[in-house]
């Protein structure tokens, strides 16, 4: 559910930009998105890791399953 969140504010968010950017910018939005993309999943990862490790009234955090330790 987090995931797929995020995906679609990403994808919001990359829709606004190529809506507002001059249309001479088409070189530079591209590789502005493919750098997005790229920053994109470790964030997503770092979000999603954030919100199952926050405190909960009454709970423990938890890591999430199949994620590996941070250093």
């Amino acid at each position: 559910m987090l995931s797929e969140a995020w995906d679609l504010a990403l994808a919001a968010a990359a829709r606004t930009c190529w809506t507002v950017a001059p249309p001479g910018c088409f070189t530079e939005m591209a590789e502005l998105t493919a750098h997005a993309a790229l920053l994109a999943s470790g964030a997503r990862e770092a979000c999603i890791q954030g919100y199952a490790e926050a405190p909960r009234e009454g709970t423990r955090s938890r890591p999430l399953r199949g994620s590996s330790p941070r250093p």
